[in-house]
């Protein structure tokens, strides 16, 4: 894995799991939802990134 896209891919862990980590600490419901729902489409993009580059799609 190309180190472009290995930091890509380590900052979009950390920014999921931040993200994760605030749903689960703040107390409203709307947030809490908001939080989660933005941390699943990062993880939906970072396995996108990682099929892609497994598939050698990426230039």
């Amino acid at each position: 894995m190309r180190p472009e896209i290995l930091r890509l891919v380590i900052g979009l862990a950390v920014t999921g799991a931040l993200l994760l980590a605030y749903a689960r600490l703040v107390n409203s419901w709307l947030w809490s939802a908001l939080a989660g729902f933005l941390a699943l489409l990062i993880a939906v993009a970072l396995v996108a990134v990682v099929a892609a580059e497994g598939l050698g799609a990426l230039p």
